[in-house]
């Protein structure tokens, strides 16, 4: 409720897209499994509260996958209005729970070559990557790892559009829908 998902969705997205950790490293945290085909090829795990590490990813040699090559939400690509790429899975959970379009995650700033390929093949992509600087956000300027992915999409023969994220805002799961 925290990060502004609605009481209402709650229920749906706790069923959709996580787990919660009850024993061992992983209590007291979301588990949000990432799919390929609708089958679950890797996980992270999100704090629910404060802790010194907020995301512990799946081990290596757990991952069905290798973890380089995933894109959170990965399954959306091919929707034919496109999708919205943005950095993290809770960004792109709330935004293709209440927003215009599905959104795929990187999990970071920047995209290994496998990624890259991956998302040339969407229709369109439109770029939302968070506000690492809050001042140059603030000025309505993108980032420059956000004009760096840009470039090597276009590269690929991607559509891509990069838009700033909202004034006032790190990432999209900040914004209240």
């Amino acid at each position: 409720m925290s990060r502004g998902f609605c009481h209402d969705k709650a229920d749906l997205l706790l069923r959709t897209y996580f787990l919660v950790g009850r024993h061992g490293e992983y209590a007291g945290r979301l588990i949000i499994p990432y799919y390929q085909h609708e089958k679950v090829v890797y996980y992270t795990a999100r704090a629910i509260a404060s802790a010194q590490i907020r995301y512990k990813a799946c081990p290596n040699e757990d991952a069905v996958v290798d973890p380089k090559t995933l894109l959170f939400n990965e399954d959306f690509l091919e929707e034919a209005g496109g999708v919205i790429l943005c950095e993290g899975p809770l960004d792109a959970i709330k935004c293709t729970a209440y927003g215009p379009l599905p959104a795929v995650a990187l999990s970071t700033n920047s995209a290994s070559p496998a990624q890259l390929d991956k998302l040339a093949k969407a229709r369109r992509i439109y770029q939302i990557l968070d506000n690492d600087n809050l001042h140059k956000a603030e000025s309505g300027g993108l980032t420059e790892a956000a004009l760096t992915l840009q470039h090597e999409l276009i590269n690929r023969g991607a559509f891509v559009k990069a838009v700033p994220m909202p004034r006032g805002y790190k990432d999209l799961a900040e914004i209240p829908w």
